[in-house]
């Protein structure tokens, strides 16, 4: 690796200034300076990261070419979830954090994924005000992790999961669908936020 030159090493100074007065300015405005600094972390998302969700696609297309050479894609639609966003909301420069949730600002397109064995849905925000322009990530669950696998079994979860290929093992028991909320009617509870563009059946479903 090179070493940094003399120009990069006064823009990095210059910036870390800048940051600093940013924090003093905020303390003095009565915001939490640590609470701050683990929202800058959040946003933070690694380019190795980027690249291994390309990687992964890549190889998941390669093995689909083997059994369905015909199979064509179209652009994939990137549509993350859990991270904050510098954005403008009611005349506002604002942060907005979305956990379990993605942005549904107009025109937008995203995933809403059900469950392991249930169906999921690609759909275009309608930018509603009243949601800062988001929507839910996916079904959510109705009950903890834990829960789920006290009451459930892996021959539950081989129950539930008919038909879709994907692991059916004691290490996947917490997202056995009986887990999560119907996913019709959490789209029918959102759809002034979204409007669905596909429903997708369930055939095949990578975990981890």
């Amino acid at each position: 690796m090179r070493a940094p030159s003399r120009l990069e090493e006064e823009e990095r100074s210059a910036l870390t200034a800048d940051i600093r007065e940013i924090y003093s300015e905020a303390k003095g405005l009565g915001f939490d300076a640590k609470i701050m600094r683990q929202v800058v972390r959040m946003r933070k998302l690694d380019k190795a990261d980027f690249q291994e969700q390309e990687a992964m696609l890549d190889l998941y297309g390669s093995v689909l070419r083997q059994f369905r050479p015909d199979v064509r894609f179209a652009e994939p639609v990137l549509c993350h979830h859990n991270y904050v966003a510098e954005e403008t909301h009611f005349g506002e420069e604002v942060l907005v954090t979305r956990k379990g949730a993605i942005r549904a600002g107009k025109g937008d397109l995203g995933v809403i994924p059900g469950s392991m064995g249930t169906r999921s849905y690609v759909v275009r925000g309608l930018g509603n005000p009243l949601s800062f322009e988001s929507a839910s990530h996916g079904a959510g669950r109705r009950m903890s992790r834990g829960e789920a696998k006290r009451r459930f079994s892996v021959k539950d979860l081989m129950a539930q999961t008919k038909g879709v290929e994907c692991r059916k093992d004691g290490g996947v028991l917490d997202e056995i669908p009986a887990a999560y909320k119907p996913i019709e009617q959490v789209m029918e509870n959102q759809k002034d936020l979204v409007e669905v563009v596909a429903e997708l059946r369930q055939v095949l479903c990578v975990k981890g």
